[in-house]
């Protein structure tokens, strides 16, 4: 019986044993990973298909890069932070980036520094930043007292993400949209993007 017990707690050692090398093993495959592969890992969501809940009229697509070459939708007067006026009609002439996200969103805070640096570093270039909360004007500012954003804010956005826009990628979802409100690009991850990346999406096109 003893002989039987210590046999058992062997196997079991073993076992242990087998299922650490594998979880080392695959620990030292991520770490070594490249970020060109991590990023085609992330990019594989883009190949999924288009799926339809049932008892829904939304269409949820994994594809956001789908949206490249349409235009964005039409859209009257919102206020900002600072309570000046946005729409479709006052976007068109201006290169810009629209950022929509939420404050509870942990991939949408830990963007903000990534975008606020590019934000200052085309300071300079005719391009408008702004951005669509779904959360209100109070939950925003407490956002903004844990990480500040350069972008212009407009709060109050869920319903006319949901209903005008219909975009239903997740979040966060950055558009490059050029001045006759054509999308250019699409961004789900922005820190994932090297500057010299970001100077191909931006700093040689006029976006005419």
């Amino acid at each position: 019986m003893t002989k039987l017990i210590q046999h058992g707690k062997l196997v079991q050692l073993s076992l242990f044993l087998c299922f650490v090398s594998i979880f080392a093993c695959k620990l030292q495959t991520s770490k070594n990973q490249s970020r060109e592969e991590y990023l085609e890992s992330i990019n594989e969501v883009y190949k999924k298909p288009t799926i339809r809940i049932e008892g829904q009229d939304t269409i949820y697509s994994y594809k956001p890069k789908l949206l490249i070459n349409s235009q964005i939708a039409v859209f009257n007067e919102m206020p900002d932070m600072d309570n000046k006026m946005h729409s479709y009609q006052s976007l068109l002439g201006k290169t810009k980036l629209l950022y929509f996200w939420f404050t509870t969103c942990p991939p949408c805070i830990e963007s903000k520094p990534c975008l606020n640096h590019i934000q200052q570093k085309f300071a300079n270039k005719n391009i408008e930043f702004i951005s669509f909360c779904r959360n209100s004007k109070s939950l925003v500012n407490e956002s903004l007292n844990d990480k500040p954003f350069n972008f212009k804010i407009i709060p109050d956005s869920d319903k006319l993400i949901d209903s005008v826009f219909n975009y239903s990628f997740g979040y966060p979802l950055l558009l490059i949209v050029d001045k006759q409100n054509t999308i250019k690009d699409v961004v789900r991850f922005p820190c994932f993007v090297s500057d010299a990346e970001w100077e191909r999406k931006l700093g040689d096109k006029e976006f005419d």
